[in-house]
């Protein structure tokens, strides 16, 4: 015998048993995603990207060098040409890794850029009037410290301390997916938004992440439109258009131009409910992320009214998501509030835009 019967089970479903296997999914899945992506594999993926990332940028800057040149100067042009296709051979970015240097932070390279800094700002203190005192000491100050030995060895050690915080941010990257990670990476999965601050790298990792875009996101705006539906049912009843419900079927001419003017009215009544309701969550979201984030007011409202619109762009974004409490919280109080009371708006006005 069914523990319920099929008609209950639909109303179950329908009032929020669907909420709850949607949240196992969502848990599930993020297990899954943050297994795969913390594997060695991820890791060493990870730093090969960022080697093909460098050599790339290489060759585009090479690229473009091509065309500064004189279409005659053949000798260049084909020089060129021939450390271009090197750096495009595939197992090029392997064999500059194996070169640890970093040549552009290198100390003798350091003591150069420091040197010519130093005669374009005795050229400067030359040209300056000799009634600019000031402006004088200034630069002499700066000239005195730029000639001082110390100057490069605190810009070596400045230098090797970002090349190793950008290793170890390179490699937490790659291995920190844990289960804040995780469920913020699939939540920015199924609302859309897309952040960009994780991705996947493995093979195993892109294909679940192709698999919940086909599964997961059809499920959440399921979720949506059922609890959408109740609410403008309970919008209506609310409003009182659920008492006469009787009289709209009504087919003479006179209880269907009531009708349809009481209909209109609980839709503009119901619409304007909703835009408070937004409103209010929007105030609500922008003064949790002012005291929480340290933003500027202008970039909390430039981030709600960009998060809500579920674009995304990724330039900002709070670092508390990335917890398993702000993960589940934030879907939770913020973002999947947001995207039900903007569809169960636009349910509400289709009938008038259509």
């Amino acid at each position: 015998m069914p523990l319920m019967s099929p008609k209950l089970a639909r109303k179950v479903w329908r009032r929020g048993g669907n909420w709850a296997a949607f949240v196992i999914a969502w848990v599930s899945a993020a297990a899954v995603i943050g297994g795969l992506e913390s594997s060695q594999q991820n890791v060493d993926m990870t730093k090969e990207d960022m080697k093909e990332m460098e050599v790339k940028g290489m060759a585009e800057g090479l690229t473009n060098i091509m065309d500064f040149l004189d279409e005659d100067d053949e000798v260049n042009r084909s020089h060129l040409a021939r450390l271009i296709q090197l750096l495009g051979r595939k197992d090029f970015p392997r064999i500059w890794a194996l070169g640890e240097d970093d040549f552009e932070e290198h100390i003798e390279v350091l003591k150069l850029k420091i040197k010519l800094i130093h005669e374009e700002f005795n050229r400067v203190h030359n040209q300056l009037d000799d009634d600019d005192i000031s402006g004088k000491e200034t630069v002499k100050e700066l000239l005195n410290i730029l000639q001082d030995g110390k100057t490069v060895d605190i810009l070596d050690k400045a230098n090797k301390m970002k090349h190793t915080m950008a290793e170890e941010a390179a490699e937490s990257y790659s291995e920190q997916w844990d289960l804040g990670d995780s469920l913020h990476f699939v939540s920015t999965v199924f609302t859309t938004i897309g952040y960009g601050a994780r991705y996947p790298v493995t093979a195993g990792g892109k294909f679940a992440t192709v698999l919940m875009v086909m599964t997961l996101l059809p499920f959440f705006l399921h979720c949506l439109t059922t609890s959408a539906s109740n609410i403008n049912t309970l919008l209506d009843r609310l409003l009182g258009i659920s008492d006469n419900y009787d009289d709209l079927e009504d087919p003479t001419q006179e209880k269907m131009t009531s009708n349809l003017e009481l209909r209109r009215k609980v839709t503009i009544k119901g619409s304007l409910i909703l835009f408070c309701v937004i409103i209010v969550h929007l105030l609500i979201s922008a003064i949790y992320h002012f005291i929480t984030t340290g933003w500027g007011f202008g970039d909390v409202l430039y981030f709600e009214f960009i998060n809500y619109s579920t674009i995304g762009f990724g330039d900002l974004v709070p670092e508390d998501e990335m917890t398993v409490a702000g993960a589940i919280l934030k879907n939770i109080l913020v973002k999947i509030p947001a995207s039900l009371i903007l569809l169960t708006l636009f349910i509400r006005l289709l009938p008038v835009i259509s």
